[in-house]
């Protein structure tokens, strides 16, 4: 079975099968939410979106601090391609751990929001700096009505 998010604040899981799985009561193939008791709820494809994309969107609020994920989600997290997370993880940017005889890595989920709550921090400052360096030049006040008037034709 191949788990599609990750673990929910009430400690369910959202799973879903292969795409050969028959579906499950008019909705995804397979899809379904799982409580920590065992009892499996039926996803329709609009209730399985709406799950996965709350998952995805605010991965903070859905699982514990020291969850582990694998490095499709944190790249998914992060907004870049697997790769990219594979060489700053190489380059030391972000804890993880290998675990396993084929050593996936898996990284903690606090790990990878903390990195991306830095990241947009420090872009958020450089871009203020580029505004202020901006204004302080006078870029905001330039007229570029005579240069744009060319496009209009």
């Amino acid at each position: 079975m191949e788990v599609v998010a990750m673990t929910m604040m009430m400690g369910g899981k959202v799973h879903r099968t292969r795409p050969k799985a028959r579906r499950s009561a008019g909705g995804v193939p397979g899809a379904f939410l799982q409580g920590v008791d065992g009892t499996r709820i039926p996803l329709t494809p609009d209730d399985y979106r709406r799950v996965r994309e709350f998952l995805l969107a605010e991965p903070e609020r859905a699982v514990a601090d020291d969850e582990r994920i694998t490095t499709g989600e944190a790249a998914r997290i992060l907004g870049v391609s697997q790769r990219t997370l594979t060489r700053m993880l190489d380059a030391g940017m972000i804890p993880y751990t290998r675990m396993g005889e084929r050593s996936y890595r898996f990284l903690r989920l606090s790990d990878v929001t903390d990195y991306k709550r830095r990241r947009d921090e420090a872009t958020s400052k450089a871009l203020d700096e580029m505004r202020s360096i901006a204004d302080e030049d006078g870029a905001y006040d330039i007229d570029y009505s005579d240069y744009l008037s060319r496009f209009d034709k």
